[in-house]
């Protein structure tokens, strides 16, 4: 997406195709980040949806990578 302008429009996340309501949209993306926190807690990362930035923060044990 070209910051200056919007154009195009980004698409969502694929796993949110077909998905209509703002609530479930959102409802997916913790469900997302649920489970990948789940995957990569046993190698010692973490991730974090902080409802903000566009995507996952990862972490590991000393910070934010």
């Amino acid at each position: 997406m070209c910051n200056a302008c919007g154009y195009p429009a980004r698409a969502g996340h694929w796993t949110v195709a077909g998905l209509d309501m703002p609530h479930d949209r959102l409802r997916a993306r913790f469900r997302r980040a649920q489970v990948l926190a789940r995957v990569l807690r046993p190698i010692g990362l973490t991730a974090h949806d902080d409802r903000v930035t566009d995507g996952l923060i990862l972490s590991t044990r000393s910070g934010p990578a």
